[in-house]
C-alpha cells in the first residue's frame, strides 16, 4: 500500500510517498481503508519534531474517515463495511492515517452517521 511518511524531522519537504506492507489489526483493533485524513496541527508538530519525537520512518495523520476493512477477533460493535471516523491515532505509539489503510483501536473510532460525507468526516477530529 502507499503511505505518506517522513524519514527525518523537518519541513513539509521531508514527506514522501512510500510503498509499505498493509498493517494487520490486533485482536482489539479495526483495519480501516482510509477515505480521508485531516491535516491537524499536531501532525506538523510530529513531523518537525517539536512534539515528543516519533521514531522514523513514520506515517502522520491523527484524524481520519473510512470504511472498516477487517475487524479484530475480540472487537464487538463494528463490522466489515461500516463507515467510520475518528481521531487520536498516530503519535509515538502508532502509525497514522496518511496511508491507504490504518489500524485503529476501537476507542478512537465511531460509526459515521447516515448521510455524512466521508471527505468532510476526515477532518472532523
Amino acid at each position: 500500500m502507499r503511505a505518506v511518511r517522513l524519514h527525518e524531522h523537518g519541513d513539509a519537504d521531508v514527506l514522501q510517498v512510500d510503498e509499505i506492507d498493509r498493517p494487520e489489526p490486533a485482536a482489539d483493533e479495526l483495519l480501516i481503508e482510509i477515505a480521508a485524513a485531516g491535516v491537524n496541527p499536531v501532525d506538523t508538530y510530529f513531523r518537525d519534531g517539536s512534539y515528543t519525537p516519533v521514531d522514523v520512518p513514520f506515517t502522520p495523520g491523527v484524524d481520519f474517515s473510512g470504511v472498516v476493512a477487517e475487524v479484530g477477533e475480540s472487537v464487538d460493535g463494528f463490522e466489515k463495511g461500516d463507515r467510520v471516523y475518528g481521531t487520536g491515532i498516530g503519535g509515538a505509539a502508532a502509525q497514522g492515517a496518511y496511508a491507504e489503510f490504518a489500524t485503529v483501536p476501537t476507542d478512537r473510532v465511531v460509526h459515521l452517521p447516515d448521510g455524512a460525507d466521508l471527505t468532510e468526516a476526515g477532518g472532523a477530529g
